[in-house]
């Protein structure tokens, strides 16, 4: 088995400024053109993507030609068939302003980095048709944003790639775990032979790291001061306190998504609001958004933080009180074939890995799906005891349980003779261990390796080249202030307030 492995150059150094845009004022008509991806889905995966939505729908600069509904790994037990769209018709209903066209992605993983989804169902097939022909109908260079699996991109570019090269200016990114080390983070597990391509593609990539560690925290003053803070994460620690001053239509467009209301979307705007969550909120994509509309970031009196387009602050004689809060720093992404054979890194007892070849079991419930499943046998003839629990877990944050907790998929443990079977949904190549409790309180624990199709995550390292970093096509984000987390806050509030 073939490993395949980005290596990255980058340097922290040199800061990027914003060209995309000029002469941009307040009120002033949409002049970027955007293509905007998102896994938005009712009921929601995950609430930023509803936060993202609306800042894109009130920035003025944007103007969204496209919008795609990433599918991502169906996961958690949404439907294709849901997606976001009743988000998507009440922030445009809020901005009384027409839907944009639209459509759902693709649904089966990439199998390789040159996949073109040809053999996707046509009912998914819109969404890599709708970003195509966007291209196709652009009198002026578009911007694309990707949140999710990047699947629907990668599609456009392996059927059309000199189109891509040819309308595409830049492409946000919002994946992965920084430069260095595994990219174990969610958005590049969706897809990762979709992240491959992006960042193998040669367009102009501006790479906003999820997290620039691998245990997905928030960064220190340290790795401020050291310049590796990547990774665009920051923290709404309180939502109820965030939308206080929303006007009402924007709460119970928040209401509507924490409730996951099945009522007519429109008319439940026009309710009187209930009470917002006190709990926090993870966000990501605030900064990118900004960049990507040429905003910069100004102390427009003391402690006390705008986001405003670069001409406005010139006209209002702030141009001085500029904070650098974060920048984007060069990365040459090379690709190489590690030729590795998968090897075992543990101690433990090593069980056996059968294929992905029977229907035992879907992610959430103990029913066939439709789906084959991952088939794991070892010896078990040490004890008969009752098997009263199984846990396993594996790479890309993968976990599952033989409990009733919906919080975790599915893993069915069968004894037959002195072998015990172990069947679980199928998620990323690589190590499993796989841990089993018992009625005389004793534990088993083996180990093995399971691969079945879906890539390894890509492998990021750094060295300092500098002919790379004359050539790379990709910049990532890093923060450059410690103060990140309460600027980017205050500047999301302001930008909700003005909605």
């Amino acid at each position: 088995m073939t490993n395949r492995f980005l290596f990255a150059t980058m340097t922290l150094v040199a800061t990027f400024a914003s060209t995309l845009i000029s002469d941009l004022s307040y009120g002033q008509e949409k002049n970027i053109p955007m293509i905007y991806s998102t896994d938005l889905y009712h009921p929601h995966c995950d609430p930023d993507d509803h936060y993202d939505l609306a800042i894109i729908a009130m920035l003025p600069e944007f103007d969204v030609k496209a919008f795609i509904f990433d599918l991502g790994t169906e996961t958690r037990g949404r439907s294709w068939t849901t997606v976001g769209m009743p988000a998507l018709k009440q922030i445009y209903e809020i901005m009384d302003r027409p839907l944009p066209p639209n459509a759902i992605g693709a649904i089966d993983l990439m199998e390789s980095v040159d996949d073109k989804g040809l053999d996707q169902p046509e009912q998914f097939q819109k969404g890599v048709e709708l970003i195509l022909q966007t291209l196709r109908d652009a009198d002026e260079p578009i911007t694309m944003f990707l949140v999710g699996s990047c699947r629907d991109f990668a599609f456009a570019y392996n059927r059309d790639p000199d189109l891509l090269k040819d309308k595409v200016n830049a492409v946000y990114v919002n994946a992965g775990n920084g430069p260095d080390g595994k990219q174990v983070e969610w958005n590049v597990t969706l897809d990762p032979y979709a992240y491959e391509t992006l960042m193998m593609s040669k367009l102009p990539v501006f790479w906003c790291p999820c997290f620039g560690h691998q245990n997905m925290r928030l960064a220190t003053d340290e790795d401020v001061e050291q310049g590796s803070a990547f990774g665009t994460y920051y923290l709404v620690r309180n939502q109820a306190e965030l939308l206080a001053d929303v006007r009402p239509e924007l709460k119970n467009f928040f209401n509507y998504m924490f409730k996951h209301s099945t009522d007519d979307p429109i008319d439940y705007l026009g309710r009187t609001p209930d009470p917002l969550p006190t709990s926090g909120r993870n966000m990501w994509c605030t900064g990118p958004f900004l960049h990507a509309a040429g905003r910069e970031i100004y102390e427009t009196s003391p402690g006390v933080f705008d986001a405003i387009p670069i001409e406005q602050a010139g006209k209002l004689g702030i141009a001085d009180k500029r904070v650098e809060v974060y920048s984007f720093d060069p990365v040459s992404i090379e690709v190489a074939d590690s030729g590795a054979e998968p090897v075992i890194e543990s101690n433990l007892p090593q069980a056996t890995f059968h294929g992905i070849h029977v229907d035992k079991l879907a992610e959430k419930r103990f029913e066939p799906d439709g789906k084959n499943d991952c088939h794991v046998s070892f010896d078990a003839r040490s004890t008969q005891a009752k098997i009263t629990a199984v846990t396993v877990t594996g790479p890309n944050n993968g976990r599952w349980e033989s409990g009733n907790s919906d919080r975790w998929w599915k893993v069915l443990a069968e004894r037959e003779g002195a072998t015990i079977n172990c069947y679980f949904c199928f998620y990323a190549n690589g190590q499993h261990e796989i841990e089993l409790e018992f009625d005389d309180n004793t534990t088993h624990t083996v180990v093995c390796y399971v691969k079945g199709g879906r890539p390894s995550v890509p492998t990021f390292t750094s060295d300092l080249s500098p002919k790379a970093l004359e050539e790379t096509n990709v910049k990532v984000f890093r923060y450059t202030d410690t103060r990140y987390n309460e600027i980017l806050l205050e500047v999301l509030e302001q930008l909700l307030n003005e909605i």
